[in-house]
């Protein structure tokens, strides 16, 4: 399929058949319905009368018709200059005025592609304008980023001040496009290549601090446990450098043995293992498991420490004796405390002390070195146990029991006061400090832990910031779940982008008196790759850490709530119900700080977007000041 049809406007401006003009476009390799072949027709007959106002200067700038992009999207029509590429999405009908915020949305995602991701856009910084242009003559729409019959040959002149060289525009048509994979893409690109493109290059540090980690490795004295805390806000592409740190080392050593992804999170074990196993099997007959020499859960892993320790177990064998040089402990804030440990193993330590232990225990019988790498997410704690987060393994570094043993402590800045009195030494590569998730998007995980804190002034700047600043990624909020569904599919390419619902394990009872029902564990590798856009299954905070699509529908349960707008945040109802009877109980009973555990969970949903947001308040006396928290003290604009 060709990548599109790049000519001179002067040379469009020759072809003198409309008929000739959709032959072409039909014959780039797509299938051509008669709606499409009608818009093609619309847009040859404005564009011929239009682009023939401009000067024989202007008409030397590049046209390009279809041009695709590496996801499939291909954009109607864009217009290269020297320093400007501007992205026209046409469209027809005497109504179609109606649509443009979802038109909008449209061409917007598409100059946010060009501007992050297009090779020779992003490294010559050529400005990207967004435009939608109207083809029918009744359409008169007073906005920047509309054109129609009388504005567009002014509006297109004033952009148009300098053109390309043939080899140029060449060289531009043929760009490398590098979009960044979201997590489940970035598994099928780490097992499925030898190469791994840049992520983010101008925004993420994801590079300086896989650089890091392994100048540490590569460092490392005999028989010493290398201990590498790495920290970054939620979507901050800390999964992403784990799956890359043992994707390298893998293909370093050239055995599976030598480095493994852990997690205590049992749905993105799941869910990535899926992801690695459809990869790998893609075209064969005959299906095999691949996904468990990568990634494993944490209770897995430490089974034989355990039953030791239980004295269920004599001795270690030689074949739990784990080899891998290099373990990457993804998500390590949720690593359990003693309480916890004791609750279900009945042992006095906590994860993070069994773990080391286990460590130290295989480098003295393989007279080795090995490195733990900890990716911690700060204010993710959601379960029973991992309330202390970061300090379990604080409180584990510091013990009697390894004080004296030769462990080598790295960590970021900001852990400088917890580790006072440790060997730590720090450095702020180890923080991940960009939101990978979402395009362009790096003050929004500002935002969330601004309006969770309770600072409404600071999180109402921030949000203006990203309205206006960073338009790539829209953040809405209704009180309709089938407005703000309907919204999103005017957005989005369903089969190129996901969206789907999410909620508060809290407040599942809610939704299922509107029909939607919880997702089936077994169910969660195909619901992130395309059953989410069903939009009947539901995933709460415990099947979505970790993990991401497009666009989430928040629906805010009554568990975290203001009692006036201006109020701070209230634990609200957090009951759950008991299978077997029915009964209802507080679920947060007995935990340290509900409050801080309801935070978390809200976090956790609410940056499960890579492309946007939209949250769903639904009409509630109890959930009212919520909504108007949001809408008049915030200002997030909503879907009516």
């Amino acid at each position: 399929m060709s990548r599109g049809w790049k000519l001179k406007i002067s040379a469009f401006l020759k072809i003198l058949d409309k008929k000739d003009f959709t032959d072409k476009l039909g014959s780039l390799g797509f299938s051509v319905s008669e709606s499409q072949l009608s818009a093609w027709e619309d847009c040859f007959i404005f564009l011929k009368e239009e682009l023939n106002k401009l000067s024989s200067m202007q008409k030397e700038a590049t046209i390009i018709f279809e041009y695709k992009l590496e996801n499939g999207m291909r954009p109607d029509v864009l217009v290269l200059t020297k320093s400007t590429l501007l992205v026209l999405e046409f469209k027809s009908g005497e109504n179609a005025g109606a649509y443009i915020d979802a038109h909008r949305g449209q061409v917007e995602n598409y100059s946010m592609r060009f501007e992050n991701y297009h090779e020779y856009t992003y490294k010559n910084k050529l400005k990207v304008k967004p435009y939608i242009v109207y083809t029918h003559p009744n359409i008169n729409i007073n906005e920047d980023d509309a054109l129609y019959k009388d504005n567009f040959a002014p509006i297109i002149s004033k952009e148009i001040n300098d053109i390309l060289y043939d080899k140029e525009d060449s060289e531009w048509f043929n760009s490398n496009y590098e979009a960044i994979p979201d997590i489940l893409n970035a598994v099928d690109g780490i097992f499925n290549s030898s190469n791994l493109p840049d992520i983010m290059r101008s925004k993420s540090n994801i590079e300086g601090v896989l650089s890091s980690i392994k100048d540490t490795v590569d460092h490392t004295e005999n028989e010493t446990l290398n201990l590498i805390l790495v920290s970054g806000d939620p979507g901050a592409g800390k999964t992403l450098l784990g799956l890359k740190i043992v994707r390298d080392y893998i293909n370093q050593f050239e055995t599976s043995s030598s480095a493994l992804y852990l997690s205590g999170n049992g749905p993105l074990v799941d869910v990535l293992k899926f992801q690695i196993d459809e990869a790998c099997n893609k075209g064969k007959e005959e299906r095999k498991t691949y996904g468990e020499a990568y990634v494993n859960a944490v209770p897995h892993y430490l089974d034989p420490i355990i039953k030791y320790l239980q004295k269920t177990e004599e001795k270690l064998g030689y074949g739990d004796i784990k080899k891998e040089k290099i373990l990457v402990f993804d998500e390590a804030q949720r690593a359990w405390g003693k309480e916890q440990m004791k609750y279900k193993y009945q042992l006095e330590f906590s994860q993070p002390e069994v773990l080391l232990y286990y460590l130290l225990s295989s480098i003295k019988k393989l007279k080795s070195s090995k490195t733990l790498i900890c990716l911690v997410g700060d204010g993710q704690e959601i379960y029973r146990g991992e309330e202390d987060g970061i300090n379990n393994w604080v409180s584990a570094i510091k013990s009697k029991s390894f004080k004296k043993r030769k462990i080598k402590i790295y960590a970021p800045t900001r852990y400088r006061k917890i580790l006072e009195g440790t060997n730590a030494i720090f450095n702020d590569n180890l923080y991940l400090n960009s939101y990978l998730r979402g395009h362009g998007a790096d003050k929004f995980p500002q935002w969330i832990n601004a309006v969770l804190n309770n600072e409404t002034e600071g999180a109402r700047k921030l949000l203006k910031s990203i309205y206006d600043e960073q338009r790539y990624f829209p953040i809405f909020v209704t009180k309709s779940l089938l407005k703000g569904q309907e919204h999103i599919r005017q957005h989005v390419d369903e089969s190129l982008e996901t969206y789907g619902l999410v909620t508060s394990s809290f407040a599942q009872y809610e939704l299922d008196k509107r029909d939607k029902y919880p997702l089936s564990r077994k169910d969660l590798g195909s619901w992130y790759k395309e059953k989410c856009r069903e939009f009947k299954a539901y995933v709460t905070e415990f099947d979505s850490q970790g993990l991401e699509i497009d666009y989430p529908v928040v629906y805010w349960g009554h568990d975290l709530i203001k009692i006036s707008k201006k109020d701070n945040w209230s634990k609200g109802q957090t009951f759950y119900r008991k299978k077997h009877t029915g009964e209802l109980y507080d679920g947060l009973k007995g935990y340290k700080d509900p409050l801080k555990i309801l935070k978390n969970i809200y976090r956790v949903l609410l940056t499960r977007g890579r492309n946007g947001l939209i949250i769903c308040i639904p009409e509630d006396p109890l959930l009212n000041n919520t909504f108007k928290y949001f809408v008049e003290e915030l200002g997030v604009k909503e879907i009516r």
